[in-house]
């Protein structure tokens, strides 16, 4: 009569490794007689959740033409290592601050100044991890004129349209002529 054994075992396959999708594990066992058996298994890899990208200070800012801008703080969600790229628009330049994605989570980009001309200038942040999984998020900097003497904004007065303009210089005109005739007839200007 054959004796048989039932012995239960357990297979550890280690970390799972940064590639996802399904593998197949085949085990395999021989007894002292030379039988052997097999059983396989099918193992699913799953990437993990996808990075995530928060401002936290500094989205949304107005500064003057040539002025200074705030640096965009922002946290990072995800598994390390993270990438951190930029595009940007009527920005100068974009550093962003050491470690972040790999060693810091919680990461500033600086602006540098605003650029010379008024306007829109947009930022966005993308977060990727080595799965290919991206995040992102964006921020707005309004780049206003500085108002100088003449421009309307010196507190008084302002622009004036041209049919105003029109009118003054008729008024002005006529003024000058009634002091023109009065002048020739003797009387003293107004």
């Amino acid at each position: 009569m054959y004796h048989t054994t039932v012995k239960t075992c357990t297979a550890t396959l280690g970390s799972a490794p940064t590639v996802t999708g399904a593998t197949s594990v085949i085990i395999n066992v021989q007894d002292s007689y030379g039988q052997v058996s097999s059983a396989s298994a099918t193992v699913q890899i799953n990437p993990p959740p996808k990075p995530t990208i928060s401002i936290t200070s500094g989205g949304v800012q107005s500064v003057s033409v040539n002025a200074a801008i705030a640096p965009v703080t922002f946290k990072l969600t995800g598994t390390p290592p993270l990438t951190i790229s930029t595009n940007s628009n009527d920005v100068a330049s974009v550093t962003i601050s050491a470690g972040c994605g790999t060693t810091v989570m919680t990461c500033t980009a600086s602006l540098g100044n605003a650029l010379g001309t008024a306007g829109t200038a947009t930022l966005t942040l993308t977060v990727e991890d080595n799965y290919v999984q991206i995040a992102s998020a964006q921020a707005t900097v309004t780049e206003t004129a500085v108002a100088t003497a003449g421009s309307g904004g010196g507190g008084g007065g302002g622009a004036l349209d041209r049919w105003t303009l029109f009118g003054l210089g008729g008024l002005a005109l006529l003024s000058t002529l009634n002091a023109s005739r009065r002048s020739a007839n003797g009387q003293l200007p107004l």
